[in-house]
C-alpha cells in the first residue's frame, strides 16, 4: 500500500515538473521579448568574463610572437566597451 502511494508521489513530482518545463516555453514562445531580455542580460553578465578571457589569452600570445593575437586582444576590449555601451542605452 505505502509502495503504491510513493510511487504515486514520484509520478506527480515528475509530472509537475514536467508541465512546469512546458509552462515555462509556452511563455517564451508567446511572449518572445521577455526571451530577448533575458538572452541580452545573460550576454551582459557573461561579457566580462568571456572578453578578459580572450584578451588575457591574446595578451599572452602576442608576448609569445604572435602579431595577429594584439589585434584580438584589442578587438575582445572593443566588443565589451560596445556592449556595455548598448546595454547603457537600453
Amino acid at each position: 500500500m505505502w509502495d503504491l502511494l510513493d510511487n504515486l508521489k514520484k509520478f506527480n513530482e515528475t509530472t509537475q515538473e514536467y508541465f512546469d518545463i512546458i509552462k515555462t516555453v509556452y511563455h517564451y514562445i508567446t511572449h518572445p521579448k521577455e526571451l530577448l531580455i533575458w538572452l541580452w542580460s545573460t550576454a551582459v553578465d557573461l561579457s566580462f568574463y568571456v572578453c578578459l578571457s580572450i584578451f588575457c589569452i591574446c595578451l599572452v600570445l602576442h608576448l609569445l610572437g604572435v602579431k595577429k593575437a594584439r589585434l584580438y586582444a584589442q578587438m575582445s576590449f572593443f566588443i565589451y566597451l560596445t556592449i556595455m555601451i548598448f546595454n547603457k542605452v537600453m
